[in-house]
């Protein structure tokens, strides 16, 4: 049996209300073709004058690009380690040092970060904070959503994400007089959303010349299409607002039934331990283990490429920034994300697969 690449959950397509989205958050929402842009967007409507900001190391590196690109200076803080989101008290400290002007605080694995003290903690040091939530779309925290806090946030929804689409993203920002001049590139949109229904929603369906075939015409696609100011295609409206719904109807909730599944079954592995929410109620896309040791992490790899199971390392801490931050280098090359997909055959085997390593070891 082979376990593709992180299959996102069907959806049905339903048109984007807007209107009930932004009351739902009770923030305008504004449109941008990916979560990294919405970050910048976000940054020019605040007309900063101190360019140093405060990001977690556990991020995509396409984001500390654009904020370089954006001439912003890149500055880190430590992670909690029993979840991966920002340490408030690391924020709290790096603040006082670095003089920095902008925190970024991510919501990793639909998991809320501590974001009532990251807050409160800009606030009191009177920094713009951005809440992204782009992995954590429906996560909520003392009945607010991720994504509301501070002074602007995001969600995201391409491939990857807990809400996956072929891309986009919403935002706000607290600048109520901050407009876009659009652009458009429809085939880039098109391209990608062909790409996205081929190789990932229909991943068990798809010939591989087809797979091959549209994933490079898509890449040469994007690679020359500037798409940053970009508005939303018609057509795409179906398709976020169908993911979106599945997500507010409860379409998606089997994720967390399974993840409550693993970690009950390996919940007294010395091994690894599972990452869990610490707070709020959340909305988990993935089953992330933490081993103790590199070299049982390895071990466990090996099994899952013997066994054909689709699996990503989390991000790369390997940047000589992070040598410092202790949380951020003690799991280090330990991190390993596993699928969760709408199949109980694939599920068993999958749990099957990591029993019979457990028992080995």
């Amino acid at each position: 049996m082979k376990i593709e690449l992180f299959n996102p959950p069907r959806f049905e397509l339903s048109m984007l209300d807007f209107e009930y989205l932004s009351s739902c958050v009770e923030k305008q929402l504004i449109y941008a073709s990916k979560g990294r842009y919405a970050i910048g967007h976000i940054l020019k409507a605040s007309n900063l004058s101190n360019r140093k900001i405060l990001v977690s190391p556990y991020m995509c590196d396409s984001v500390f690009r654009e904020l370089e690109a954006l001439g912003m200076e890149v500055l880190f803080y430590d992670i909690d380690t029993e979840d991966m989101n920002p340490l408030a008290g690391s924020v709290d400290r790096r603040i006082d040092e670095t003089d920095a002007g902008v925190v970024i605080a991510p919501s990793i694995y639909g998991n809320a970060a501590d974001m009532v003290q990251i807050e409160y903690i800009c606030k009191e040091n009177k920094v713009l904070l951005i809440d992204d939530a782009a992995q954590s779309f429906g996560t909520k925290l003392n009945d607010r959503w991720i994504g509301t806090f501070g002074n602007g946030g995001l969600w995201a929804f391409s491939p990857g994400k807990a809400t996956a689409g072929h891309m986009g993203a919403l935002f706000w920002t607290d600048n109520d007089h901050y407009e876009i001049r659009r652009t458009h590139h429809p085939f880039a949109h098109w391209m990608a959303w062909k790409d996205f229904k081929i190789n990932r929603l229909n991943a068990y369906k798809s010939g591989i010349l087809s797979k091959n075939v549209v994933s490079k015409v898509n890449a040469v696609t994007q690679h020359f299409s500037d798409i940053q100011n970009d508005d939303m295609e018609l057509f795409e409206k179906e398709i976020m607002g169908g993911i979106i719904n599945g997500v507010l109807n409860g379409d998606f909730s089997f994720r967390k039934e399974e993840l409550q599944r693993f970690t009950d079954e390996f919940s007294d592995i010395s091994a690894f331990r599972v990452i869990q929410s610490k707070r709020g109620e959340p909305n988990p896309h993935k089953i992330v283990l933490v081993f103790e040791r590199i070299d049982m992490a390895d071990r466990f790899k090996q099994m899952l490429n013997i066994n054909s199971i689709s699996y990503f390392q989390g991000y790369d801490l390997e940047r000589d920034e992070y040598a410092d931050l202790r949380g951020a280098q003690s799991v280090k090359n330990k991190i390993i994300e596993l699928p969760i997909e709408k199949d109980r055959k694939h599920m068993d085997y999958i749990y099957s697969c990591v029993d019979s390593f457990v028992r080995k070891i």
